[in-house]
């Protein structure tokens, strides 16, 4: 029977709670004239709300912002007194966590990535801009990795969504299974149940970009980022002995190796465990690449070898 009561009890409250947004007043539509006894009218509203010079609808006074639903002024957080230079920061803290006493402040702010929160005494809440209106980018400068995409503030490519703000995708924890929903940055994949470059990438500003051509100083800028490279004349490239094939960096033929895999395309690991082209392939003059031997050419180089034999078989057929 208790438990029916207060269920009932629960319900009414709810229907109450949709009555009064329902009904809540706008006092910033509340029409008023400053210069006949306006400020009185919207104070009537709201202690804080008061008619401007120049205004002809109620507004919150200094200090105060409206709440969401403008049916009330809530105080802000620069309504607290603050000096930077005896722990004003700590005042500020002490009244929200997200507030500080900035240098030549008086009052306490929000902090950087921060701002008001319209239905919290003093309060600070994150600044987004995720899935509000836009016109233009600008509108979306509250978060600096959105952008303005059809009428909308959205992530910028290679960021996603989370608690309302972007975040870079690199580094984020993933599993085999979401892998494609959530590793969307061009040549990532999750690895240790991070978003990672596949190799031969490397992350750079939220994306993965080739080790090689990459801007470098020393050999350690490459190395550290893809084996078998080096710094070049201020770019990434292969080490000496290596080959650049794709974005891997291969050994050239005549090189050590240890399996087919080492070695450039068409070439193997041989019995010497050295590379060496395939069966039907050659080397080009500096063992970079390995070529398909041109048949016709080979054909050519024999046929004057073939005649020089027989010539040679008929005259020590004359002699004999």
């Amino acid at each position: 029977m208790a438990g029916q009561v207060l269920r009932q009890s629960c319900a009414l409250l709810a229907v109450l709670c949709v009555i009064y947004q329902a009904t809540a007043e706008d006092i910033s539509a509340v029409a008023c004239n400053p210069d006949s006894g306006g400020t009185a009218e919207c104070a009537a509203k709201d202690s804080n709300a008061e008619c401007k010079t120049g205004e002809v609808k109620c507004s919150c006074a200094a200090n105060y912002i409206f709440k969401t639903d403008k049916s009330a002024c809530t105080a802000t957080i620069s309504s607290v007194s603050c000096n930077p230079t005896s722990d004003g920061t700590a005042t500020c803290v002490a009244v929200n966590a997200n507030a500080e006493c900035k240098t030549d402040a008086t009052t306490c702010s929000c902090k950087d990535g921060y701002v008001q929160d319209p239905d919290t005494e003093n309060g600070c809440m994150k600044d987004t801009a995720v899935g509000k209106a836009c016109t233009s980018n600008a509108d979306c400068a509250a978060d600096t990795n959105s952008e303005c995409t059809d009428d909308t503030c959205s992530c910028k490519m290679n960021y996603m969504e989370m608690d309302s703000m972007c975040e870079k995708i690199l580094g984020k924890a993933c599993t085999a299974a979401n892998e494609a929903t959530v590793c969307k940055v061009n040549n990532s994949k999750c690895e240790s149940d991070t978003c990672q470059c596949t190799t031969g990438y490397t992350e750079a500003t939220a994306m993965c970009s080739m080790v090689l051509d990459m801007t470098c100083a020393q050999d350690s800028d490459c190395s550290t980022k893809m084996t078998n490279t080096a710094c070049k004349t201020t770019k990434c490239a292969c080490a000496d002995n290596y080959v650049k094939e794709g974005v891997f960096c291969k050994k050239a033929i005549g090189q050590a190796c240890t399996a087919n895999t080492d070695c450039v395309g068409n070439a193997e690991c041989g019995t010497d465990k050295k590379c060496m082209c395939k069966t039907d392939y050659m080397a080009n003059s500096d063992n970079s690449v390995c070529e398909k031997e041109d048949s016709n050419a080979a054909e050519s180089i024999a046929a004057p070898g073939v005649l020089l034999l027989a010539s040679a078989f008929l005259t020590l057929k004359g002699i004999c």
